[in-house]
């Protein structure tokens, strides 16, 4: 995986927290009901990058790592 501005790839633990983080999303949208990742709108992926676990909002950091995995994902 190769960033698109970038001549270096990612380092492996940039790519180990994507991949975790592209299953979470997976898992969230099966649980939203989602059963076929072309229904998963923006509507989910932004419920996906602002929740919290416990129902709060994420903290900014988390919010960006889940929006630049998601980005490479699609």
């Amino acid at each position: 995986m190769a960033g698109q501005n970038f001549q270096n790839p990612y380092l492996p633990a940039t790519m180990r927290i994507y991949g975790h983080t592209v299953r979470r999303f997976l898992e969230y949208c099966g649980s939203d009901g989602v059963l076929d990742i072309s229904e998963a709108g923006v509507d989910i992926v932004r419920k996906f990058v602002t929740n919290g676990i416990d129902g709060t909002i994420s903290p900014k950091s988390t919010q960006t790592v889940r929006i630049s995995a998601t980005v490479l994902f699609f």
